[in-house]
């Protein structure tokens, strides 16, 4: 019996054109790596002891940067965040699952003492401006000391457990703690 709607299985074409789709070492990723070489800065790659296995890892400074794509990750505001106009309840639902996940990584990595930088696919295409964001959103010092940070969080009245599945709750990675009253303990 054949299945036919929207639970149909892809065609060939279609699961040749995914299985094509790279995780690891694109362009965006692989532009980051060359400022933040060019900065002088050493990192790590793909830490799988860490929460969502983050593209680089600077350890010294306890920065974990994740390069989006802006496609599946779902950049809000950007022109390259479209929906397929086919089987859009199976791809809404793998967009909020991504952005679900994201937020969870993201904020286990701050409550573990990292500070989780999102660099965004379409920041990536002016290597100049890219590298003055760097420039300004990195650390120039060992800032997480041992503390943890939780992840600063706009938008949302909810206390900041790791799950906070409001859609007004929009991690905000651009800045760092001003104090240390604003660092939490390793303990939630």
């Amino acid at each position: 019996m054949a299945v036919v709607g929207p639970e149909a299985a892809p065609s060939q074409e279609r699961s040749s054109l995914m299985a094509k789709v790279k995780g690891k070492n694109t362009k965006p990723e692989i532009r980051v790596r060359q400022i933040l070489h060019r900065m002088g800065r050493r990192f790590r790659l793909h830490r799988r002891d860490l929460p969502g296995q983050p593209d680089i890892v600077l350890p010294k400074h306890k920065v974990a940067i994740f390069v989006h794509g802006c496609f599946w990750h779902r950049h809000p505001g950007c022109r390259l965040t479209t929906t397929p106009k086919t089987r859009v309840d199976f791809w809404q639902k793998k967009f909020d699952e991504n952005v679900q996940r994201d937020r969870r990584n993201i904020a286990d990595l701050g409550f573990a003492g990292w500070y989780p930088l999102v660099i965004w696919e379409c920041e990536t295409r002016d290597v100049d401006a890219l590298a003055a964001s760097l420039r300004q959103r990195l650390p120039q010092q060992d800032w997480a000391a041992g503390q943890a940070m939780a992840p600063f969080f706009s938008g949302c009245s909810n206390e900041h457990a790791r799950d906070c599945t409001s859609s007004k709750c929009v991690p905000v990675l651009d800045k760092k703690p001003a104090s240390a009253s604003e660092s939490v303990p390793l303990e939630r």
